[in-house]
């Protein structure tokens, strides 16, 4: 914090007290505080490393699971047939991610995650569009290609597991 000083101009014009910048020596006595649980990824220019999260929505934590994934929807026959038209779909999405990663076409990959996140929780699987927002999130945030990868790939595992 600034110190409080009553001799400044400020104080000279009017002013009862002024509080004074703190000087860059002074910087180095505080100590830094981090999140305990997590690091925060660090804006950057894409193609720089940035610090993965230690933390990860159920969608990630799921992946490796093998249980069946179904609509929130599922119970209501109106939606039955749009939701079998999403999920027959969903296969050529995650190629076309796959292959929007593979090309480095980064900007293609980022429109397909997002519009993957918008549409899941339309069709009753918000854990598939907290899988789909990690991606994109991932490319805003300038993360390294091998972190988009694995988010990709964890993206893919847990849609191989939604029935319609």
């Amino acid at each position: 914090m600034g110190r409080i000083s009553s001799r400044s101009a400020f104080a000279r014009r009017g002013a009862v007290r002024t509080v004074d910048p703190i000087r860059t020596p002074r910087l180095g006595r505080y100590p830094t505080v981090a999140p305990p649980s997590a690091t925060i990824p660090a804006r950057s220019s894409f193609g720089r490393t940035v610090a993965e999260p230690t933390f990860a929505p159920a969608a990630m934590r799921m992946a490796n699971d093998a249980t069946p994934v179904r609509s929130e929807f599922a119970d209501d026959p109106d939606m039955a047939g749009i939701i079998a038209l999403f999920v027959s779909e969903l296969p050529s999405r995650i190629a076309a991610m796959q292959s929007a990663l593979s090309t480095g076409d980064f900007p293609q990959l980022r429109v397909l995650a997002h519009q993957l996140k918008g549409a899941a929780g339309g069709y009753g699987f918000p854990r598939l569009g907290e899988a789909a927002a990690m991606v994109d999130r991932g490319i805003g945030e300038g993360c390294d290609h091998n972190v988009i990868r694995s988010r990709l790939g964890m993206l893919a595992a847990f849609a191989a597991r939604i029935r319609a």
